[in-house]
């Protein structure tokens, strides 16, 4: 029993391992894409934010090649919203208005200051451990997949 207990965890974990998570852009224009995510790994824990992805219209692009264990949000340039400053932000993200980037602790500003980032007010979406899982959003969609492509 302890055996096929130890296989079983071994399999889920190889399943885990090969999650990804892509981005289907159903619009008729190309869409620059960052994702924000809670990240605990290697003694690191907080929130990392990633971009751009550009996303030709009708394709489907990888954009992690893990999929992380809880909410990942994301945030379309141009599309959504940068904080003005004004009233409460929520789901804000630091990230780079023009350059690629991958940020740790995109939710805090201290250790990010003086490098050009701004706080993106970032779309919530929740990741769900299916084999696949679509959420639709308006005329995008977000993919978690733990099949290879």
């Amino acid at each position: 029993m302890k055996k096929l207990l130890l296989i079983f965890g071994f399999l889920m974990i190889l399943q885990t391992s090969n999650a990804q998570l892509f981005f289907k852009n159903l619009h008729d224009e190309t869409l620059s894409v960052a994702v924000g995510f809670y990240l605990k790994i290697d003694g690191f824990e907080g929130w990392i934010t990633k971009g751009w992805f550009n996303v030709e219209p009708g394709y489907t692009q990888q954009i992690l090649d893990f999929m992380p264990s809880g909410k990942v949000y994301y945030f379309l340039n141009g599309r959504l919203s940068y904080y003005n400053g004004q009233g409460e932000c929520y789901n804000c993200l630091l990230v780079h208005p023009n350059n690629a980037f991958q940020i740790k602790n995109a939710d805090l500003e201290k250790p990010n200051a003086g490098r050009g980032y701004k706080w993106a007010m970032f779309a919530e979406e929740t990741t769900e451990k299916n084999n696949w899982q679509s959420m639709t959003k308006t005329k995008h969609t977000i993919v978690y997949s733990t099949r290879g492509r």
